[in-house]
């Protein structure tokens, strides 16, 4: 994050799996980093790329990449929009998460380029 908050991001390309199951394994990767001591140790050896504290909490992305715009697909995006909203406000997992963001990736003269994703209406 442009704040140097770390972020802990799960990938989707194509038709590798879907947005929903994404949110899920990007937060069991955040819960592995979310303790005190795993916070202090990624400063320790990321120290460059951190403010002079460690980190206090993480964000949390799910990037979505050429995603199907058919079958199932479009409706699971829906849902992990809707949970990540859903777990943002009600502030159960500010104490170790500080933003959850769905992001859509594209190819920007050859180089990635990220944008807020909307699931499909």
């Amino acid at each position: 994050a442009e704040d140097r908050t770390p972020i802990v991001a799960e990938i989707k390309v194509g038709g590798d799996e879907n947005a929903e199951l994404g949110l899920i394994q990007a937060l069991a990767a955040a819960a592995q980093l979310t303790s005190r001591s795993q916070l202090t140790r990624l400063h320790r050896q990321f120290r460059e790329f951190f403010c002079e504290v460690p980190p206090s909490v993480l964000d949390v992305y799910v990037i979505t990449a050429r995603a199907p715009e058919r079958g199932v697909r479009p409706e699971l995006a829906r849902r992990a929009h809707a949970l990540a909203g859903q777990l943002v406000a009600d502030g159960s997992l500010s104490a170790w998460i500080r933003r959850i963001a769905c992001l859509e990736m594209t190819l920007l003269d050859g180089r990635p380029a990220f944008r807020t994703a909307r699931p499909a209406e």
